[in-house]
């Protein structure tokens, strides 16, 4: 169970932006956010230190002190992109009113991958919420506005995802985990090493079918990469 990004961002923080863990931390982090959200159940939660079973959503976050240092890592964050967010949000959610640094997203109008980029580059953040950010960003952007299976399905690189959480069911288009996760390997490298291994083999799927979605995420990540150069 993500507590996601957009989330700490509509909160805010009183955090200072500029302020992150370092490299191999935020990278370690920003893979076990994804592997401890891929388990279903109490007993694989709980056989990964990195991670903390919910009893009550029935669902498997980080560990206390890996989330503490995640959410500062976010509320930095939230504070560098706040102008960005705002200046979006102010816009209606429709391909023709939201333009320029802003696209459409699932619920509001939001940054664009390059705007995001240059605002974090900015605010030196680490590794691991960059690519954390950018492959949300990614998916937000350019798939997570197809509401339908086959809309999203359509979209090289979207997997449609059915979900139940406590007595509700919800359905969303997105990029799939393993794609993230290499997104987020793109500019972590060698950081959080160990933990990269545990979530790409907990999230990818087998099978010649991984490859497309793969490349299309990470080439629309290439121009993003280029300015943190």
């Amino acid at each position: 169970m993500i507590r996601t990004v957009a989330l700490i961002a509509l909160v805010g923080s009183a955090s200072a932006a500029g302020i992150y863990k370092s490299d191999e931390i935020g990278c370690t982090n920003a893979y076990d956010v994804i592997t401890c959200d891929s388990y279903n159940t109490e007993a694989a939660c709980t056989a990964n230190d990195a991670c903390l079973w919910d009893s009550a959503d029935e669902g498997c976050d980080l560990a206390a002190d890996k989330q503490t240092e995640w959410d500062g890592d976010n509320s930095a964050t939230a504070l560098a992109l706040s102008a960005a967010r705002n200046a979006c949000r102010a816009m209606e959610n429709t391909v023709a009113a939201c333009t320029g640094n802003c696209a459409v997203g699932p619920e509001e109008c939001i940054p664009i991958l390059t705007k995001v980029t240059l605002d974090l580059k900015a605010d030196t953040a680490s590794a691991g919420i960059k690519g954390y950010l950018l492959a949300e960003t990614i998916s937000d952007t350019t798939r997570a506005i197809h509401t339908t299976a086959a809309a999203c399905t359509a979209v090289a690189g979207c997997e449609f995802q059915t979900m139940t959480v406590g007595d509700q069911t919800m359905s969303r288009c997105q990029s799939p985990d393993y794609a993230k996760i290499q997104s987020i390997k793109a500019l972590c490298v060698d950081s959080g090493a160990t933990t990269y291994t545990t979530a790409a083999a907990a999230a990818t799927p087998s099978g010649a079918g991984i490859a497309a979605p793969l490349m299309v995420v990470l080439s629309t990540l290439v121009a993003a990469l280029a300015i943190f150069a």
